[in-house]
């Protein structure tokens, strides 16, 4: 494998293009490892836990502050929903409503039929709601 590191001073940010005749499974490893993000921590009680971002659902307020969901359970978490919003990869996460961010990729139906909303159906059956301000963000994050 050919490595070449180029400097160009004008980038804001660092890009990784990878050149190849096939899509190998070493290329998919490296370009997991590449994209890899940090996990969330989730606190019960006094107990944290370090929850990986493929296994959250969802983060919501719940008038005590922000919390996770994953199918396991739910976790609170230190951070407020806009810092979550900023810090989470646009690719997976995508705020719904001023209180909610759902991960793309445990979307499991979307219903289009509400007035003014969006019904999201997410795994494990777990029903969230888009407000109208979110609806075109959403759309655009899943391609409707």
């Amino acid at each position: 494998m050919k490595v070449e590191y180029v400097e160009i001073p004008e980038l804001k940010e660092p890009e990784i293009t990878i050149r190849a005749s096939e899509l190998t499974p070493e290329i998919s490893k490296l370009i997991a490892s590449l994209t890899a993000d940090e996990p969330i921590r989730g606190w019960r009680g006094d107990e944290m836990e370090i929850i990986p971002l493929a296994d959250i659902l969802r983060f919501y307020t719940d008038g005590k502050g922000v919390s996770l969901e994953t199918a396991s359970g739910a976790y609170s978490v230190r951070e407020r929903i806009y810092e979550l919003e900023e810090k989470l990869p646009k690719r997976e996460f995508v705020r719904i409503s001023n209180s909610e961010i759902v991960n793309i990729r445990h979307i499991t139906a979307i219903d289009l039929s509400f007035t003014g909303t969006i019904r999201l159906t997410l795994t494990g059956g777990r029903l969230v709601f888009s407000s109208r301000r979110y609806i075109k963000k959403l759309k655009e994050a899943v391609g409707v």
